[in-house]
């Protein structure tokens, strides 16, 4: 019995993973809630950025009007998300400087980072957490997700925390739902990637610390297992059953009815995947199932910082 984190670097050079427990794919905990949870300001926060860049940059707008028109729409729609992933680098390069600061050892900090830096530095003075686990891959079999999360310590005051880092604009009640997944998972790998209990570490708080270029502070989470996790198994009994699932709702143009006659379903042909051969719905690059095969960068999923 394996469990088993896959990273990889997709042909841009984003990174990306995944995780199997004996081959078998289990989702992420990030994924499950980015599947199911609405954002309803995402399209808010995408027309403003977009409107921004018009108002702030004539010049380079007035250069793409040159351009064919195309050319000049693709440029304007990919503004939000360059600004997203701008955002999610700058989380995944705190987060990995942070697990080396809470470890004790010595980091090289980028002047762009160096605010955030002094913030978790700060939290590590004035907290004093001792690292029991820090970014460890967890899952629970039983349920079928895994997850990495952050830190588990021991806290001066006698608490053993599951502690979630963030470096995002602003920190959200999800955080909750997110960390009871990660407590109440089953099992961890260790340093030498063997699977440990998770019940034996004892986890009895749950908190977020939001960092920014200015500062930090530290909010308590609930995740008890009639709260934030029983949302998490409902999200996840959702996410097992949209996408792939739901192809066979939808029928075939049907003829019109003969007096008589029942029309009947006749689902959706589901086109194959080039790889693997199973029945699923395929990325429109690769030709290949995005349940498992793909691995472009519209759908490989990496650090996702909620």
């Amino acid at each position: 019995m394996t469990l088993k984190r896959h990273d990889r670097v997709s042909r841009n050079g984003k990174p990306y993973h995944w995780y199997t427990y004996n081959g078998d794919k289990l989702p992420s905990v990030t994924k499950v809630m980015g599947d199911t949870i609405p954002k309803p300001a995402l399209t808010y926060w995408a027309a403003k950025s977009v409107a921004e860049f018009v108002a702030d940059n004539p010049i380079e707008v007035e250069a793409l009007r040159s351009t064919p028109r195309d050319t000049m729409v693709a440029e304007l729609k990919d503004t939000p998300w360059r600004e997203r992933d701008a955002a999610a680098n700058r989380g995944t390069e705190v987060h990995a400087l942070a697990e080396k600061l809470v470890k004790g050892e010595a980091v090289e900090v980028p002047p762009e980072l160096a605010g955030y830096v002094d913030s978790y530095v700060r939290f590590l003075d004035e907290w004093q957490p001792k690292p029991v686990l820090v970014e460890a891959t967890v899952a629970n079999l039983r349920w079928g997700y895994a997850g990495q999360l952050d830190l588990v310590a021991d806290l001066p005051n006698g608490e053993r925390a599951v502690m979630d880092l963030k470096t995002s604009k602003g920190v959200y009640p999800e955080t909750s739902i997110q960390c009871a997944a990660y407590r109440h998972a089953e099992v961890y790998l260790d340093e030498q990637d063997r699977e440990q209990p998770m019940g034996a570490l004892g986890i009895n708080a749950a908190y977020v610390v939001h960092v920014t270029a200015d500062g930090y502070f530290v909010r308590p989470l609930d995740t008890s297992e009639d709260g934030p996790y029983k949302v998490f198994l409902h999200l996840l009994w959702l996410s097992k059953r949209i996408g792939d699932a739901m192809k066979p709702w939808l029928g075939i143009p049907a003829p019109a009815p003969i007096s008589g006659d029942r029309i009947g379903l006749v689902p959706l042909g589901i086109p194959t995947c080039d790889s693997c051969g199973k029945e699923a719905p395929v990325c429109d690059d690769c030709g290949k199932c995005l349940s498992e095969c793909c691995t472009c960068d519209a759908y490989a999923f990496g650090e996702d910082d909620f």
